[in-house]
């Protein structure tokens, strides 16, 4: 095992690997749970443009692993492209949420740059848990009656807002 973890680590220390290569030995790093080694790999993968945002992603996912929440949410708050954009900030604000940073929480979110309608769904859920666990039930029927005047037939703000309806009334 020790041996298998020595030739990984030469193998990422070489310049010459590509992102996508550096990747595998990272993910198989985390698979072995050889955090270390592939913080190390992820770190330099995360220097390469074509690889940044992923290798934050992953990065982030480590720290949570390693229950190192500070660190996971600086990554994942350097996620700023791509298809793990919005997961990541969603994540990051999660965990925020977690720690009672609310307002952290919420500017990460403002921040959130959708790409599609599911993009915006996601973003405008985090923002009404956001809400909801801070206790601003107020502001959180807000935002649903406004995402609600412009999307009447969408059933799913129906299902979220009773609830929040049932919590304010308390």
């Amino acid at each position: 095992e020790d041996d298998e973890k020595k030739q990984i680590e030469q193998i990422g220390d070489n310049p010459k690997l590509s992102a996508e290569e550096r990747l595998k030995f990272a993910r198989m790093s985390i698979q072995a749970q050889w955090y270390d080694l592939a913080e190390k790999i992820l770190k330099r993968s995360s220097a390469m443009p074509e690889s940044k945002d992923i290798s934050y992603y992953v990065l982030a996912r480590v720290s949570e692993m390693k229950n190192q929440q500070n660190e996971a949410i600086d990554q994942f708050q350097q996620v700023l492209t791509g298809p793990f954009h919005v997961l990541s900030q969603i994540r990051a604000s999660t965990l925020l949420t977690d720690k009672k940073r609310y307002d952290e929480a919420l500017t990460v979110l403002s921040r959130t740059q959708p790409t599609d309608e599911a993009d915006r769904k996601q973003i405008l859920r985090a923002k009404i848990d956001v809400m909801n666990r801070s206790k601003h039930f107020k502001e959180s029927l807000e935002l649903l009656n406004e995402k609600m005047a412009t999307q009447p037939n969408d059933v799913e703000s129906f299902y979220v807002k009773s609830p929040i309806e049932e919590q304010w009334d308390q």
